[in-house]
């Protein structure tokens, strides 16, 4: 699945990314919702920095991060990400069977 990032109307409009089941919105808050009688219908994606790694304005990291450490945390999303790449195209092509 692959995502979109774009901005709607001017630098100050509420970001969002693109995906095939709808539009998610950005947010430089961190909350935790949900459950039966959450009013919402999207629930936003926590970001605090934007796609140039700058922070964006009134975002709070809770937990700062030190530099080796975020690039360790970057490595090893990017090696699961392709990692599921590959065992997602060896199963479509039937040459792996992934059983639950």
């Amino acid at each position: 699945m692959s995502a979109n990032y774009s901005a709607k109307g001017d630098a100050n409009s509420e970001m969002h990314m693109e995906f095939p089941g709808g539009r998610v919105p950005f947010s430089p808050d961190l909350q935790f919702t949900g459950g039966p009688l959450t009013e919402r219908s999207t629930l936003p994606c926590y970001r605090t920095i934007d796609s140039t790694g700058k922070q964006l304005p009134g975002a709070h990291i809770p937990h700062p991060l030190q530099e080796s450490t975020a690039l360790q945390m970057y490595k090893t999303m990017i090696s699961l990400l392709t990692v599921d790449t590959i065992f997602y195209e060896a199963q479509r092509q039937a040459r792996v069977l992934m059983l639950l």
